[in-house]
């Protein structure tokens, strides 16, 4: 009677072939549909939530929410940089008193956050900076 060996190197199975991973099997593939689309954080909504105004405290808000409601809520649906900084401020006084981070921080979520974008101010238009729209 012969024995089959269960070394897992001396198998079928593309054990050795995949770096020590066991060959995928095809059921175990991601198949791209439209009811199955990958979790991608955003924004949220200025529809879904409600940004209270003087509120006590640090907001329970992220940078970036507190962004897109300012810019959301201008006349122009646009703000400079200063202008959302002067929001925030006129929103939530605690930024007031809360140092100079706040604001490294709101500049870092205009920068990388692809719902921010650079808009640049028309050469007729007195002032400083590009404006920043949803």
């Amino acid at each position: 009677m012969s024995t089959i060996s269960q070394d897992p190197i001396n198998t079928n199975s593309g054990y050795h072939q995949n770096h020590g991973q066991p060959t995928p099997s095809p059921s175990g593939s991601i198949e791209k549909n439209s009811q199955q689309q990958p979790k991608r954080h955003r924004t949220p909504s200025t529809k879904d939530i409600h940004v209270e105004k003087n509120t006590e405290g640090k907001p329970p808000y992220s940078y970036a929410t507190l962004i897109k409601y300012a810019i959301e809520n201008s006349q122009n649906k646009k703000l400079t940089l200063s202008e959302i900084y002067q929001w925030v401020i006129e929103h939530y006084p605690y930024y007031s008193t809360a140092g100079t981070g706040w604001k490294n921080s709101i500049r870092h979520n205009l920068s990388l956050n692809k719902s921010f974008v650079r808009v640049a101010r028309p050469i007729n238009e007195p002032g400083k900076g590009s404006y920043w729209i949803v």
